[in-house]
């Protein structure tokens, strides 16, 4: 290569230099509109969906039908593969058919604890797949209902029924106090709860604790002392106290309780 064409080649460069320069500038001068981009986003993703829709139809008899689709959604002969697909759906209805199908993956489950209705996800909540970490998220919910079902779902941590001991809802409450892994803290603390039936259901409940089941001993509620006197937790000095109330029931449950023999 001469002298010249090496000139040439250095003149070229600065030229594509100086555009690139131009265009960094008009670049910054001028960014893309968020806005536009994001509103492109949604219409791909809008079609995306619809195409998915589309072929979800296509695949099922008489799937342009909302709901056929619900029943297969509901239909516990319906293979996971398919309730996969169907989580995907875009009518809420067949979505919570798949969130209450117990032949739905424990994964699919965790993708619907996200959904935007509340139906769908009360019915994660409630569903025996749910793994312990979707169940920990919706425990946290803004719908008492979907509350409601993680407090009662068995697979739900302690440390969550531990939160929702502590929930305003009467009935998030009584779940907890019904529920085989809520450890004794929280029954202890449920124990002095404002609500009867609560304090009957920790009554009842087989992991709280001697200590508790004394306070509840004394209390004002027949029916609680009834739980009391039946509870294989409670010491014998305190079915002895029992075994003189003046309920005919609770004196009977006080003197068949085993831990009185012993």
């Amino acid at each position: 290569m001469d002298r010249s064409e090496n000139q040439m080649d250095g003149r070229n460069q600065s030229t594509l230099d100086a555009s690139s320069a131009l265009f960094e500038e008009a670049f910054s001068c001028n960014p893309p509109d968020q806005a536009n981009l994001h509103e492109d986003l949604d219409r791909r993703q809008a079609r995306s969906q619809e195409r998915e829709q589309r072929q979800l139809e296509a695949t099922i008899p008489g799937g342009h039908d909302p709901s056929v689709r619900q029943r297969v959604a509901e239909n516990p002969r319906t293979l996971p593969a398919d309730l996969a697909r169907l989580a995907r759906d875009s009518d809420v209805y067949v979505r919570r058919g798949v969130a209450e199908n117990h032949r739905t993956t424990p994964s699919d489950l965790t993708r619907l604890a996200g959904d935007s209705e509340a139906a769908v996800r009360g019915s994660v909540a409630g569903n025996a797949n749910t793994l312990p970490a979707g169940l920990a998220r919706l425990a946290g919910d803004s719908v008492v209902y979907v509350r409601r079902r993680v407090a009662g779902n068995a697979n739900t941590l302690p440390a969550d029924l531990a939160r929702l001991a502590g929930d305003s809802d009467f009935d998030v409450r009584l779940r907890v106090t019904r529920n085989a892994n809520t450890l004794p803290a929280d029954l202890a603390r449920l124990a002095g709860d404002s609500e009867a039936n609560i304090r009957l259901w920790v009554a009842y409940n087989a992991n709280t604790l001697p200590a508790d089941l004394a306070r509840l001993a004394e209390d004002a509620d027949e029916h609680i002392r009834w739980c009391v006197a039946r509870n294989t937790n409670t010491l014998p000095a305190d079915l002895t106290r029992l075994a003189g109330d003046l309920n005919t029931a609770i004196r009977r449950s006080a003197r068949n309780n085993l831990n009185r023999r012993r």
